[in-house]
């Protein structure tokens, strides 16, 4: 509660050199702005910011972070050493491949391309079935998610009341 952003940011860099920051600041001297950039912040926005600024600044970092991270994983860490392969749709648990059936991988591709996101129960049938004329089956989408729901860390697909579901990141 003490700490100003730029000194946060300090402490934080120290943790983890690979974390991005985006200063949001009422400040625009020269002064604090040089101390962003020896903080290596991603951005530095002066308020009030505006909804482009701000997904301008989010897709630059969102572009760092994917050029940094070249193997194009999306690292979850619950001190469960989980990770995914967003563009293979793989799990990793403690460094282990887990094994999934071509519709949880499928599945797992859908959720990572559309997280945060919800997401309706027919959408994943077409996505995961892709085949225009197979019958829409509630029962088939619950249970390939309730099979992924078993190989991936808990709390991380929710239910949404309405039929679909949110992958949360």
């Amino acid at each position: 509660p003490k700490l100003d952003g730029i000194e946060a940011g300090k402490i934080i860099k120290k943790e983890s050199k690979k974390t991005k920051i985006i200063f949001l600041t009422a400040y625009s001297d020269t002064k604090k702005l040089l101390s962003a950039i020896r903080v290596q912040a991603s951005d530095f926005l002066i308020k009030p910011v505006s909804r482009s600024e701000l997904k301008n600044a989010l897709d630059k970092t969102i572009s760092i972070i994917k050029k940094e991270n070249k193997d194009n994983r999306l690292i979850i860490d619950f001190n469960l050493q989980i990770s995914i392969d967003i563009e293979n749709g793989l799990i990793y648990k403690k460094g282990q491949l887990i094994d999934m059936t071509k519709s949880e991988v499928d599945l797992l591709k859908f959720f990572c391309k559309y997280q945060n996101q919800i997401v309706s129960k027919i959408d994943i049938f077409n996505y995961v079935w892709d085949d225009l004329e197979k019958e829409f089956s509630d029962v088939s989408v619950r249970n390939l998610v309730m099979n992924l729901r078993k190989k991936i860390p808990e709390g991380l697909i929710e239910n949404i009341y309405g039929g679909g579901y949110i992958f949360k990141i």
